[in-house]
């Protein structure tokens, strides 16, 4: 099952599920959950069910929550063993999801994360955060893989055993950054996780000094929550 929380992202949504659906491998199941959108997010999703049928389906949440919980929402209705979530502005590679998946043979194996690319590198800015991802973000973890120490599997391309998931209570409302607080959950009971360079995903970074700052400010807040 792949697992797409939404919230107004009518100008990403179409691109990232078609991205699910046209892979070498293609999913039983893709979740759309519209957390509140005040855009035409759900309407986008409702057309394009006419063309992927029921494995393309929409949750519509009336009022806006954390990403947690629609992501747990998500897990609810998933009937799948294993959920390969990714943002709303993220597009993946065609062999992404074989990728993602031949890891799970291994019983041991609690979650696979992928590697994440800037999606436009239009602006000096947008390069400079591309040289940021590929030394801090993607070089260390092949590192952190080898000693089984990756700390976060992304939220923009990640894959989770569903029973992993489960069995640490969920993604938890407890920080701002569900996916490392997860990620962590995992490591302390004893789940390998792994990080796999060739799943390749391509989302949106912030084009302004504004933007990036709000977002980092999120991360290291975030980090500190979780230890």
């Amino acid at each position: 099952t792949v697992v797409i929380p939404a919230h107004n992202e009518s100008a990403n949504i179409a691109a990232s599920i078609h991205s699910a659906m046209s892979g070498s491998i293609s999913p039983d199941q893709v979740i759309v959950v519209d957390d509140a959108s005040t855009d035409d997010t759900a309407a986008i999703v409702t057309e394009l069910q006419s063309r992927y049928g029921a494995r393309l389906q929409l949750i519509t949440r009336h009022r806006e929550r954390s990403k947690a919980d629609a992501l747990n929402a998500a897990l609810a209705h998933s009937t799948s063993d294993i959920l390969v979530c990714i943002d709303a502005d993220t597009v993946f590679e065609r062999h992404a999801l074989r990728r993602l998946l031949r890891y799970f043979t291994n019983p041991e194996i609690g979650a696979v994360a992928g590697k994440v690319y800037p999606a436009s590198l239009r602006t000096f800015f947008e390069k400079l955060q591309y040289l940021e991802y590929v030394q801090s973000q993607n070089l260390d973890k092949e590192v952190f893989s080898l000693v089984k120490a990756v700390s976060i599997v992304p939220g923009a391309i990640g894959a989770w055993r569903k029973k992993a998931i489960i069995e640490s209570g969920g993604y938890s409302r407890d920080t701002v950054v569900e996916d490392q607080d997860l990620t962590l959950a995992l490591l302390l009971r004893d789940w390998r996780i792994v990080y796999e360079p060739e799943a390749i995903g391509y989302t949106e970074t912030p084009s302004t000094a504004r933007a990036f700052f709000a977002q980092r400010f999120r991360w290291v807040h975030g980090t500190m929550q979780c230890f």
